[in-house]
């Protein structure tokens, strides 16, 4: 409904998920639905939640983060990948994030480190990518 009729639609059904069973997905979307009719600090509320819904999916932090960046708030993104990092390590497309955030924000030493790391932990990830 949010891309066939509009936003305010799709916002209206998806209040219509019963409560108990609101997930991360289910956050998510309505984060997407109310950032794209303007209502920012009630999307990035509704990732919040996603994130404290779903704390180990990498998803939701990636998600998070490019908000942020949308947003002009590197600083922030930066942080939240940080702490995404270390409590899933193993998802190397957040430390990839992490690196493109750390460049955008002209820390590039900390980016080339970041780098580093992705390719000692995943050296076939880097071959694939690049």
């Amino acid at each position: 409904m949010f891309h066939s009729i509009s936003a305010e639609a799709g916002l209206a059904k998806l209040n219509d998920v019963p409560i108990d069973q609101r997930t991360g997905d289910y956050f998510l979307l309505r984060a997407e639905i109310l950032d794209s009719i303007g209502k920012t600090a009630e999307a990035a509320d509704s990732l919040n939640r996603g994130i404290r819904e779903s704390p180990r999916r990498a998803d939701m932090y990636f998600q998070a983060a490019e908000f942020l960046i949308k947003h002009h708030e590197r600083q922030q993104a930066s942080r939240l990948l940080d702490d995404a990092t270390r409590l899933i390590p193993d998802a190397a497309d957040l430390w990839m994030a992490r690196a493109i955030v750390l460049e955008l924000l002209k820390r590039s030493d900390e980016a080339l480190k970041v780098l580093a790391q992705i390719q000692s932990h995943w050296p076939e990830w880097i071959s694939l990518t690049w």
